[in-house]
């Protein structure tokens, strides 16, 4: 994943790193994102905050549920 994401109209939205791993923040919206991997490739799963210790909590549990379908094999969405 490149740390920038083509956008309509020729603008780009900028992907912010932060400390804590697997969680994106988008420059513009300032919204966090969770990045996991799910059958080999690369997902961002929206966590809906702009809030970075609500983020937190919420990245937590994108994991712990990719993990359980990690485990039992399943590909499906992630994060719902």
């Amino acid at each position: 994943m490149s740390d920038s994401a083509p956008v309509s109209e020729g603008k780009t939205a900028v992907w912010q790193t932060t400390l804590v791993p697997n969680l994106l923040r988008h420059g513009s919206s300032g919204r966090y994102y969770a990045r996991i991997q799910v059958s080999g490739k690369r997902k961002l799963v929206a966590l809906r905050t702009a809030f970075i210790s609500v983020a937190r909590r919420k990245l937590i549990k994108v994991l712990e549920h990719a993990e359980i379908d990690r485990m039992r094999g399943d590909s499906g969405d992630v994060g719902t």
